[in-house]
């Protein structure tokens, strides 16, 4: 399979990569707040290499879907990109 530069690469479960899920977990509390829910739960993303890495998450907020995209940059913290 062929990846684009700059493109997102193939979804992936968020179960079977540690760094997703310490990621998602970082910001699960601004997430609640952002979707105004109760229970989230991430359950696949996809990476995009950029200055650092962007990644997509996919999952269920109350049992409704979202998508949301959390930026690591190279060096520094985490953030949410809306």
């Amino acid at each position: 399979m062929t990846t684009c530069c700059g493109g997102f690469g193939a979804l992936k479960d968020v179960a079977s990569d540690e760094t997703a899920q310490h990621i998602f977990a970082e910001h699960k509390a601004e997430l609640l707040t952002h979707f105004n829910a109760k229970e989230i739960v991430a359950e696949k993303f996809k990476t995009q290499v950029v200055n650092g890495t962007n990644y997509e998450f996919h999952g269920k907020a109350d049992g409704k879907d979202f998508t949301i995209k959390i930026h690591k940059p190279i060096n520094g913290a985490t953030s949410i990109l809306h």
